[in-house]
């Protein structure tokens, strides 16, 4: 009866450690993936850079303007897309740690559900197998009125009915029930 009981809680209080790990590990996956896009970003602009610096020194061996005309629009153009890079690296990466952190709140409210369940199971137990106990004593009784049933009902007749009877009379001493 209490050797169920205490099984059950425990094994709601051990599925609540555990979704209690499991949350904080993918909190931690979920930071990396932050830290590892913001590397990733400063990377691509930093590439992005080189690029630009490459197509200058080459314009400007050939003898053109790098400030002005297509020179300038194509410097332009390698860094807006050296930045949309970032962007979207930065993006993806803030994306994965959402995703991460949800996992991990679904893992906490799994692990709060199971220990909870296990504290009901356990409870349900306890009191269940002590009620059971209890109604398989020799005298005792069926209803909450006591081990004679002679409580009154809710409409006031005696006779073994109480307002908290299952409907059987169960009278002792007297042979078996009608």
């Amino acid at each position: 009866m209490c050797g169920k009981a205490y099984a059950s809680i425990q094994a709601g209080l051990d599925a609540d450690d555990r979704s209690k790990a499991q949350a904080r590990m993918l909190r931690l996956q979920a930071k990396d993936a932050r830290e590892r896009g913001m590397s990733e970003a400063t990377e691509a602009r930093r590439q992005g850079r080189i690029v630009r610096g490459a197509q200058q020194a080459r314009h400007a061996a050939m003898g053109l303007e790098v400030d002005s005309g297509s020179a300038a629009d194509l410097a332009y153009d390698t860094g807006s897309m050296s930045e949309r890079d970032a962007l979207t690296i930065r993006n993806n990466a803030v994306r994965e740690a959402w995703g991460y952190n949800q996992q991990a709140r679904f893992v906490r409210y799994e692990g709060r559900l199971a220990k909870r369940a296990g504290w009901q199971a356990g409870w349900s137990s306890a009191v269940g197998g002590t009620l059971s106990a209890i109604f398989s004593m020799p005298g005792g009784s069926s209803t909450p009125s006591g081990p004679q049933g002679g409580g009154s009902s809710a409409s006031g007749s005696a006779g073994g009915m109480s307002a908290y009877s299952t409907g059987r009379t169960k009278t002792y001493g007297q042979g078996p029930n009608p």
